[in-house]
């Protein structure tokens, strides 16, 4: 059986939506939101975690069916701290984003976040099994015991640009 944040996070995959146009300042200040400026909202909130640098998973694997999703993960050795994690959440906050209380298990913590120009963000942390994230993780981001540990986040936006469906890797 998948636990809350996992089964979050599967959700999270399944859903689809568009982002804003070319303006590339911080998320905060705008009313519409590129791709571009959603990914340095989440590696200015990796960083204030005290986390490194995501990969981002593209529509060559299949796992994107919209090109305004912003959608990627932080592989790391154990489970993220929780206080950590935590960080990383209050730096999206400061730059615009209004996160709900955190739901929890023994699996991890996980939050949605919402943004004034129309984005929502699932941001995970924890371990989940293969079975949860299913094809969405490449094999070699699955440990031997067929977990990933890390950090997840998949956003995605109600509005559409040009701009938006051309972000870089």
């Amino acid at each position: 059986m998948a636990s809350a944040v996992v089964t979050a996070w599967v959700a999270a995959v399944a859903l689809t939506g568009c982002g804003g146009d070319g303006d590339d300042g911080p998320a905060a200040d705008r009313q519409v939101l590129t791709t571009d400026a959603v990914r340095k909202d989440l590696q200015a909130a990796l960083k204030a975690g005290g986390f490194g640098q995501p990969s981002y998973v593209d529509g060559r694997s299949g796992a994107i069916r919209n090109p305004c999703q912003v959608m990627g993960r932080l592989r790391t050795r154990t489970a993220p701290d929780r206080k950590a994690t935590e960080r990383a959440v209050a730096e999206l906050e400061k730059r615009g984003w209004q996160a709900t209380e955190p739901m929890a298990d023994r699996s991890g913590v996980g939050w949605a976040l919402d943004h004034d120009a129309g984005w929502t963000l699932s941001f995970l942390s924890g371990v989940a099994s293969e079975e949860g994230v299913g094809t969405v993780l490449q094999s070699e981001e699955q440990d031997g015991a067929g977990a990933f540990k890390g950090l997840s986040f998949l956003a995605f936006g109600k509005k559409c640009g040009q701009a938006a469906a051309t972000a870089s890797p």
